[in-house]
């Protein structure tokens, strides 16, 4: 009776947890590339001890780095990371008319619309980090609960560079911390201490590195989970 007894209770343990697990949402993953860095820039490489690797490197990209953001879509879920830059944050960096070669920006309600979505209807953005290429593309978005680490949110990203002329270059743009101020004033940011669920099968990971409180995404896929690593894999 006592056998009997624990293997039913054991099968009924084994139901649950199938259960659960098909109860998690399952998620599209889609990267979308709005722009590219300008062929001459390589600093990524620069740090690379073997001067014949940097070059190698660098030859490999020559056809510029990639600028993408991540659309994550799934029941009740339409979620951004690394929301990407509108064109005055390229702009900011590299000088106007960023639409044409070799950078070609696309915007995001053109980039979404060909997925069929619309930017009122994101309901997530999750800021992996605080430079000029990454968050401004959250001040698009009316509907969504803008995420960052409190690390980042409470300390000024501190990278740059120091131009020709001595001067220094901030990677953060100030109207990018007027945009979380003016969020935060609606009752959309959420700013978060370390790991953290976003929504059942999506879960926010600190990963401190590449700026303060970098972090990076695991999404439940009907492949399996999904790492978005963000600037993360840069650290």
């Amino acid at each position: 009776m006592k056998i009997l007894l624990s293997t039913t209770i054991f099968m009924m343990l084994l139901t649950t947890v199938a259960v659960l697990a098909q109860d998690v949402p399952q998620y599209e993953v889609y990267v979308l590339r709005m722009a590219k860095y300008p062929p001459e820039i390589q600093f990524r490489f620069r740090e690379v001890g073997d001067p014949q690797l940097a070059t190698e490197m660098a030859d490999k990209n020559r056809e510029g780095i990639p600028i993408n953001f991540v659309y994550v879509k799934g029941p009740e879920v339409n979620l951004l990371y690394g929301p990407g830059p509108t064109a005055e944050g390229l702009e900011y960096a590299f000088g106007p008319d960023v639409t044409s070669e070799p950078i070609g920006y696309l915007d995001h309600e053109t980039l979404l619309g060909r997925l069929g979505v619309t930017l009122d209807q994101i309901n997530y953005a999750v800021i992996d980090h605080m430079c000029f290429d990454c968050p401004s593309g959250a001040g698009l978005l009316p509907n969504a609960t803008v995420i960052i680490e409190k690390e980042a949110f409470d300390h000024p990203n501190p990278l740059g560079l120091v131009m020709e002329d001595g001067t220094f270059f901030p990677f953060a743009r100030q109207e990018d911390y007027a945009m979380l101020e003016r969020i935060k004033e609606e009752g959309r940011l959420k700013v978060v201490d370390g790991d953290c669920e976003i929504a059942p099968g999506i879960n926010l990971y600190h990963a401190s590195g590449h700026t303060y409180a970098t972090n990076f995404l695991a999404v439940n896929t009907k492949d399996g989970t999904v790492i978005i690593a963000g600037a993360s894999c840069y650290t």
